[in-house]
């Protein structure tokens, strides 16, 4: 019951996190939709405006000491920017299945279109021509939520899900009210990602988009892009293969994982910009910037803990610990010292 507690506890605060954040960015930044869509879109390099993050690593996952219902999802989007909305939302758990059409907040780019076959015309939506019932994303996670309350102990399986629709489903919860972010993640115990299972337990693969991983494994072609399609694919694929506890296991990542990973990315967002004179002038790369923005920190911190402690707070908050023994910035002297030299030639 205890551990119970302290999961809650960690979700409730990451989510508080997640729900301010996104207030934050909304009334300060303005972030910058993607423009290109290829025909694989989770395969595609995000475009040049869209701020490439490494997230923090994945904490271990321990093998389930409970039994777990997999359920395969997938979703469908107005682009490939990590906070593009959502169009379509998909998940298959056997023989139910769970579809919904989703009015976007954004423009559907056309590539995005062209792709799905999904576009919105006088607020009302079409799919290759045809009218299709639309709801809002608050709905359409009410719906999903109803399909998640059947079972207990839910793992969401889908294709390349940690870098592409966990962003995204983290950032449409965030728009949606607690409750409904409360109600969804309470019904969820983690993820597996399929594109790193295939590519442990089938590492001689050419391609591992799920389109070349279905028509190489099960022999077969598809109407890929469609998001019931493709979970029903996707179910079919991973049924149709042996998996052991281990491959899958290096494939699982938490729910904690992904509140961390959005977390930091909006931190990131927020403050990497303050940081951009260091690193044109070479005190810092820009992976560096990034793991300093990630932690929470902008150059307006660092200039306050240089000021208040000299090297000292700047190697205070650098090495910081969070999450074990994993530091939050670097514990790198040459790091530490090129930092507060730039802040002490810097100082008002």
């Amino acid at each position: 019951m205890s551990t119970h507690k302290t999961i809650q506890s960690k979700r409730n605060k990451a989510m508080t996190t997640i729900r301010d954040a996104s207030l934050k960015r909304q009334l300060k930044l303005e972030f910058k939709t993607n423009g290109e869509l290829s025909l694989e879109k989770r395969e595609s390099t995000p475009n040049q405006d869209i701020v490439k993050v490494t997230p923090p690593p994945s904490k271990t996952v321990q093998a389930p000491d409970i039994s777990t219902t997999d359920i395969y999802f997938d979703l469908e989007t107005t682009g490939l920017g990590r906070t593009s909305s959502i169009t379509q939302m998909a998940a298959v758990r056997g023989k139910d299945q769970f579809s919904c059409f989703v009015m976007p907040k954004k423009r559907i780019t056309r590539e995005a279109s062209q792709v799905t076959g999904i576009r919105v015309f006088r607020k009302k939506m079409y799919r290759y021509g045809k009218f299709v019932k639309a709801v809002s994303i608050s709905d359409a996670f009410k719906q999903l939520y109803g399909f998640l309350s059947k079972t207990q102990n839910n793992i969401l399986v889908g294709h390349n899900i940690q870098t592409y629709d966990c962003p995204i489903l983290m950032h449409a919860l965030s728009l949606c009210d607690k409750d409904i972010t409360e109600q969804f993640m309470s019904h969820v115990q983690g993820f597996v990602d399929t594109k790193k299972l295939f590519r442990i337990i089938h590492p001689s693969q050419k391609s591992y988009t799920q389109e070349s991983l279905v028509e190489s494994l099960l022999g077969e072609k598809y109407r890929a892009h469609d998001a019931l399609q493709d979970v029903v694919a996707l179910q079919k694929l991973v049924r149709s293969v042996d998996i052991d506890q281990e491959a899958r296991l290096k494939a699982s990542f938490s729910v904690e994982d992904v509140m961390d990973s959005y977390t930091y990315s909006l931190q990131v967002k927020e403050n990497l910009p303050s940081l951009e004179t260091m690193v044109n002038k070479k005190v810092i790369s820009t992976n560096v910037a990034k793991s300093i923005a990630g932690s929470g920190l902008s150059y307006n911190h660092l200039q306050t803990e240089h000021s208040n402690k000299g090297r000292e707070g700047i190697e205070s908050v650098f090495t910081a610990t969070k999450g074990g023994d994993r530091v939050c910035v670097t514990r790198s002297r040459k790091i530490i010292d090129s930092v507060s030299d730039f802040l002490s030639e810097h100082s008002t």
